[in-house]
């Protein structure tokens, strides 16, 4: 019974899209000239070039990382149906991404001067790397259309898991979606994590290529984020007591004899000089004497009303702190490091406590575990440069497109998609 319905619609979108100024151009791009121009694939490059990547690994291992992902991009250039490109040019170019060897570790618990972390530059694990597949056409393509690239571009990274993190914590995300594979590779939506919470779900969706079977992620048990969100609530409720301390000092010097001493004169001097016309100078230095008072009154009571009470932000962190820890011994006597579950869909931040309340350990229909990326994933006997990971982003944008409304519309992207060499691309793999 919906089948008409959806043929109007269809009709009815394609001549909208025929009539509207922008798109009724886009349908005579065919007619362009500079669709018949020659392309070319635009010099190797590899980017990203920063001092960090020293910290990280040898130029030797970097250079081998960048052969590697060349050897992508001549997979690329095989393809009959854009090795040779009319109308467009290819840039096809590497990026280094030493990010990925810096990790934050934390050296011991928080204290009450500063949460200690430590930056250390990862050296054993493997090298992470990307090649951007990116067609750009010719300046002379319709103006009117201001479209500075033929389609969208694509990524192929090399040794990166795939995360998400959720709000609020660090390395954790819900578990990945398998969604209809693609090109002979399972393909993972993973970003909607963050529409459990704020309903804005957005398409990410990447094909995995992997060379073992080990798992990419691995569960979190529940009692390991309830102390992760305890540990920031706790963390928290120290920076209130540090900026309290903090107020304090400096209202105590204020009040000192010295000070008060040193306001006085200063007022006597404003009192005495050209510009002061409004008062006579006794006036003067009693009103700003009157106005210290005032202002010491309401700083008294401001600390007064500072600390673990109702109503105040270090009050309510307390108050996570014994939800949390109430969770906590809520947990199964015969399983304490059951995993989580993400369940429901929670709102704006409304404090750890209630944060943590939205996590299970008994899921029901519909939940999502939490996971991390499995750094065991990776075979620690082959070199850092080895190939053992590859994602492929951001090519269900154009997937999503056919058909196209114009010629320079991921036309590039759909051909090095349908024709690309795919078990070549797996040759490239170390087991």
């Amino acid at each position: 019974m919906q089948r008409p319905y959806s043929l109007l619609l269809l009709l009815f979108m394609v001549v909208a899209c025929s009539l509207h100024p922008e798109y009724a151009g886009a349908r005579d791009l065919s007619e362009n000239p500079a669709w018949r121009v020659p392309g070319k694939w635009r010099p190797w490059v590899m980017e990203d070039q920063s001092p960090e990547l020293a910290k990280c690994a040898t130029r030797k291992e970097w250079a081998a990382m960048e052969a590697n992902l060349k050897k992508i991009r001549g997979l690329w250039e095989q393809i009959p149906a854009i090795a040779a490109p009319v109308g467009y040019e290819i840039s096809a170019v590497g990026h280094y991404q030493a990010d990925f060897c810096l990790h934050m570790v934390p050296v011991g618990k928080h204290n009450k001067a500063e949460r200690p972390y430590e930056h250390h530059y990862d050296k054993t694990r493997p090298l992470v790397g990307d090649v951007s597949f990116y067609p750009f056409n010719h300046a002379s393509i319709h103006p009117r259309l201001q479209v500075d690239h033929e389609s969208h571009g694509i990524w192929f990274t090399v040794n990166r898991i795939p995360t998400d993190n959720l709000p609020l914590l660090d390395h954790e995300f819900l578990e990945p979606i398998r969604v209809t594979d693609r090109f002979g590779a399972p393909a993972y939506d993973v970003g909607t994590a963050a529409c459990k919470f704020n309903g804005e779900c957005i398409s990410d969706d990447l094909l995995i290529i992997r060379n073992n079977e080990a798992p990419l992620w691995k569960p979190v048990p529940l009692i390991e984020l309830y102390d992760k969100l305890l540990d920031k609530a706790q963390f928290d409720i120290e920076g209130f007591e540090r900026e309290a301390e903090k107020v304090r000092r400096e209202f105590d010097e204020w009040l000192s004899p010295k000070r008060r001493k040193e306001r006085e004169d200063m007022y006597r001097r404003d009192a005495a000089a050209s510009w002061q016309k409004q008062r006579t100078p006794e006036e003067y230095v009693a009103r700003s004497m009157e106005n210290d008072r005032n202002y010491e009154g309401r700083k008294r009571k401001e600390l007064s009303e500072a600390g673990p009470r109702p109503g105040t932000a270090w009050g309510e962190r307390q108050g996570d702190v014994g939800r949390i820890t109430e969770l906590r011994a809520r947990l199964p006597a015969d399983n304490p490091k059951a995993y989580a579950y993400l369940c429901e869909t929670p709102g704006h931040f409304n404090g750890y406590g209630v944060y943590a309340g939205q996590f299970t350990a008994v899921p029901r229909p519909g939940c999502r575990a939490v996971v991390r990326a499995n750094s065991d994933y990776f075979n620690p006997k082959l070199p850092r440069t080895a190939i053992q990971l590859i994602t492929v982003r951001a090519y269900n944008y154009c997937l999503d497109k056919v058909p196209f409304i114009a010629p320079g519309q991921c036309k590039a992207d759909f051909k090095l998609l349908e024709n690309m060499d795919w078990s070549a691309l797996r040759t490239l793999m170390d087991k």
